[in-house]
C-alpha cells in the first residue's frame, strides 16, 4: 500500500482586537469566497487543504501540502 506524504504548515495571524476588522476578517475568509487566481496559485504550488480557524482576535491557517510540491 502507498502512502502520500504531505506537510501541513500552520500559522498563526494576530488581528486588531476591532469587532469590525474581525468581521471584515471573517467574511473576506468565509468558504466559496477564495478568489480564483488565489485557487490556482495555491494548486500550482502543491496546497491541497486549507483551513482557518479563529481564536480571540486571531487566525490559525493552516495548509497542507502534497509531497510534489515540497521540496
Amino acid at each position: 500500500m502507498a502512502c502520500a506524504m504531505t506537510r501541513r504548515f500552520v500559522r498563526r495571524i494576530d488581528l486588531a482586537d476591532d469587532a469590525a476588522v474581525i468581521a471584515a476578517c471573517e467574511a473576506a475568509h468565509a468558504s466559496g469566497h477564495t478568489p480564483p487566481e488565489v485557487l490556482a496559485s495555491q494548486r500550482r504550488t502543491g496546497v491541497v487543504e486549507v483551513e482557518i480557524y479563529r481564536h480571540g482576535s486571531g487566525l490559525e491557517v493552516s495548509d497542507t501540502s502534497a509531497a510534489s510540491a515540497i521540496g
